[in-house]
Formats: C-alpha cells, sequence, structure tokens
C-alpha cells in the first residue's frame, strides 16, 4: 500500500521525537506506520535524545548554571545595566563586551563559556552594584565547577552541530555518537586519574589555583558521575544501526 507516493513495505525504520502521541502503538503515528508494515522499526529521535542527554547535570552543577542565568538576567535585563556592563569591558579590555542569553541547550556551550571569559569584568560589576551574586567569583569551588560546565558544554554544542545538516541519515549521526560516547569513556578514566587535559579551560584553572588539585580530587566522582549520565543512561542503548553496517561497509 502506497500513501503519499511512500511505499511502507520499502520502509526500515522511522524516528519520532518519542512524544505519546508519536510513539502509541494503537492510536499514534507508530500504530499508523506498523500497520502499513509490522517490520518497521520506530525509535526514539537521534537529535532529540542527544538533547535529552545534553540536559542531564547533577544537582551542584544545574545549580551554577543557575546562578549563570542569574548574572546574565541581572546585567541584560535593564537598559542602563548592560550599558555600564559594555562600558566596562572596554575599560578592562575584555575581547567580548556583551553576555549572552541561555536559550537552548544548542547555546549552553557559548553563553557558559562567554561568562567564564568575562569573569572578572562580571564580578567587578556586581560589587559595584552591591549584588551577592559577586561572592560566587571569590568561591574557587563554584568557579572549578563553572570551568568544567564551559567545556563540557561547548563539546556537546559541537557534538549537536554534527548531527544537523540536509540528508543526514541515521548511519550519518550514529559514527558522531558512538565516538562521542567513547569519548566520554576515556574522558571519565583520565579524569579518575586526575588528568584534565581534554578540558583546556578547567586545565588552566587547576594550573593557576593552589588549591586546583584538591578541587579536582573532590570533584572526581561528581565529573565522573556527570559524564557516564549524559548518554549512558540508556539514550543510546546499542541497538538499531548494527544490523545496518552493512549498508557502511557492504563487503
Amino acid at each position: 500500500m502506497e500513501s503519499n507516493g511512500l511505499s511502507w513495505h520499502r520502509v526500515y525504520q522511522v524516528a519520532v521525537d518519542g512524544a505519546p502521541a508519536m510513539m502509541g502503538a494503537r492510536l499514534g503515528f507508530r500504530g499508523f506506520v506498523q500497520k502499513e508494515n509490522l517490520s518497521i522499526q520506530v525509535d526514539h529521535c537521534t537529535i532529540n535524545r542527544y538533547s535529552l542527554g545534553c540536559k542531564t547535570l547533577p544537582a551542584s552543577l544545574e545549580a551554577v548554571l543557575d546562578d549563570v542565568v542569574r548574572f546574565i538576567n541581572f546585567i541584560k535585563t535593564k537598559d542602563l545595566n548592560s550599558h555600564v556592563f559594555k562600558e566596562l569591558c572596554k575599560e578592562m579590555r575584555e575581547s567580548y563586551k556583551v553576555l549572552l542569553y541561555l536559550t537552548e541547550i544548542l547555546q549552553r556551550g557559548r553563553v557558559v563559556s562567554r561568562v567564564v571569559e568575562l569573569h572578572k569584568a562580571i564580578q567587578c560589576f556586581l560589587v559595584e552594584k552591591i549584588s551577592g551574586l559577586a561572592a560566587h567569583f571569590s568561591d574557587t569551588a563554584w568557579l572549578f565547577r563553572l570551568c568544567y560546565l564551559a567545556d563540557v558544554s561547548g563539546k556537546l554544542n559541537k557534538g549537536n552541530f554534527a548531527l544537523r545538516g540536509k540528508n543526514t541519515t541515521i548511519l550519518d549521526a550514529h559514527e558522531p555518537i558512538s565516538a562521542f560516547i567513547k569519548k566520554l569513556r576515556l574522558w571519565s578514566r583520565r579524569i579518575s586519574k586526575g588528568i584534565v587535559a581534554q578540558f583546556s579551560t578547567l586545565d588552566q584553572f587547576v594550573d593557576d589555583n593552589e588549591e586546583g588539585q584538591q578541587l579536582l580530587d573532590e570533584a572526581k566522582q561528581e565529573i565522573q558521575q556527570h559524564m557516564e549520565g549524559i548518554f549512558l543512561n540508556g539514550y543510546f542503548p546499542d541497538r538499531g544501526t548494527a544490523s545496518l553496517q552493512w549498508c557502511v561497509q557492504p563487503f
């Protein structure tokens, strides 16, 4: 049977966003396509699962991200504050003059990295405004987590871009996902040995601060749990694409 020119008997697999209306075995899209061809596999969209994995944060890192949002809102929601902050950045000869709003997961890495780069200007501005938020920039444990969040979010952003593009297939998406999961496992092993060279901002912070190595020792388990929770929590079970590898290597 064909619907709008599509022969469902030639379809092997379809991906949806995971919503009940799409995944319903009887009334959803899954029920519709499997009614036409019971052998069709219906799975969650790779990009959607990637986004869910990216949102996985332990409470301590979630708190840091919430603080970042507070800084940004405090400075950017009032025109006067934004103007004063911009002039302050000019006086301090910062590379950037404005902060970025946190919108989607795709932007998290850029937003947090911008806060790291402008942290001296932000601290100076908050001190002048007599804001209690300035105390965070005197907390080395908080700064340690901020640097890690900037690095790992930036790497997640790059992975997100790799999954997008015209005519991208599930096999195209499978390769960067598999590679990134292997990187996460490698990084986790390095963290257990006290190696953070893969996270440039965090590595610089550890080298520049006397308490850096102690903070790393204390946060090892927390960072490992975060990296394991990003993708190894069932978002990307090792199934579905294995049977299609002959398309990549037919011989």
